[in-house]
C-alpha cells in the first residue's frame, strides 16, 4: 500500500505494454508517479500515449537506448533526424530525455562509434531543449564521463548506478543524481553500491525499479520504489520520512515535477 506520494525515476511502462494491465497498475495507486522511459522510436510513440492519459502520474522520457540502435553510422544518422522531429514536436510535453547512454559489455555488438554518436546527439537535444537525462552506462563510465563534460548545461541521473564512491563522486561533481534501485538487493555482503548509499549524502540519490526489467529481484511495480527507499533508509538509519521529503524536493528542481 502506498502511504504518501512516491516516484519511479527510471521504469519502461511501454515495455511489454496493455491497456488493461497499465490501468490497474496506476488506478491502484493514485499516489504512485513514474518517469516512463523510452528506448525507441516506437516506444516513445506509446510512452506519449500513456502520458497523454495519464498525465498526472506518468511522466514521458524519449530517447534511444543503445542497445536497440542500427549498427550503421549512415541509418543512425536518419534515426537521429527522426528523433529530433519528434523532440521538436513534443519536448514542451516531456519531462526528460532518455533511456540514452553507452553500453560497452562485449555482449553488446552495436558499434562503440555510433554508440557514442547517438548519445552526442542526444545530450545536445537535451542542451537545447534544456531538458535533463536519464543515461544508461555500462563498461563505458570514462567515455560517458568524457562526454557529459563536453555539455556541462546537461543534468540528470545515472540510471541503474552499482559503482563506488569513488565513481559516484565523479558523475556528482558533474552535477548528476545517482539512479539508486533493485541492484542494492543484490549479494549485500560484496555490494558496492551498499557501501555507496553509506557513504554519500542522500540528496545525491533518485530512486527507480527499471519495471517491468527487474522483477527477478522482488520489483513487480514501480509502486515498489518505496522497497528501495526503505532499503537505503535502513541503510543509512534514517527516517524513511526525511529521505521522502528530501527527494521530492530534488525531483522538483531536476524535472520539475510536483508530486
Amino acid at each position: 500500500m502506498v502511504l504518501f506520494s512516491s516516484f519511479d525515476s527510471h521504469c519502461h511502462l511501454a515495455q511489454n505494454f496493455s491497456e488493461e494491465h497499465i490501468s490497474a497498475l496506476l488506478s491502484s495507486n493514485p499516489y504512485l508517479h513514474c518517469l516512463s522511459v523510452s528506448t525507441t522510436l516506437e516506444d516513445i510513440q506509446i510512452t506519449q500515449i500513456l502520458s497523454q492519459k495519464y498525465h498526472q502520474q506518468v511522466f514521458p522520457a524519449y530517447g534511444l537506448h543503445p542497445w536497440f540502435l542500427p549498427n550503421d553510422m549512415h541509418q543512425s544518422e536518419i534515426l537521429i533526424e527522426q528523433l529530433n522531429t519528434v523532440l521538436r514536436k513534443e519536448h514542451s510535453d516531456m519531462t526528460a530525455i532518455g533511456e540514452i547512454g553507452l553500453d560497452f559489455h562485449p555482449r553488446i555488438s552495436v558499434n562503440h562509434d555510433v554508440q557514442i554518436y547517438v548519445f552526442q546527439q542526444q545530450l545536445a537535444f537535451a542542451a537545447e531543449y534544456e531538458l535533463p537525462v536519464s543515461i544508461h552506462a555500462v563498461k563505458s563510465h570514462p567515455e560517458v564521463i568524457k562526454q557529459l563534460k563536453a555539455f556541462p548545461q546537461v543534468k540528470g541521473v545515472i540510471h541503474g548506478f552499482y559503482g563506488s564512491s569513488e565513481l559516484a563522486l565523479s558523475y556528482t561533481r558533474l552535477g548528476f543524481k545517482l539512479g539508486v534501485g533493485p541492484a542494492l538487493f543484490r549479494n549485500p555482503e560484496h555490494n558496492k553500491l551498499v557501501q555507496t548509499v553509506k557513504s554519500l549524502h542522500p540528496e545525491f540519490f533518485f530512486y527507480e525499479t527499471d519495471y517491468p526489467n527487474t522483477e527477478i529481484l522482488g520489483i513487480h511495480s514501480p509502486a515498489d520504489v518505496l522497497h528501495v527507499m526503505q532499503k537505503v533508509a535502513e541503510l543509512r538509519n534514517e527516517p524513511l520520512e526525511s529521505l521522502h521529503t528530501l527527494y521530492r524536493q530534488q525531483i522538483g528542481t531536476l524535472f520539475h515535477v510536483k508530486i
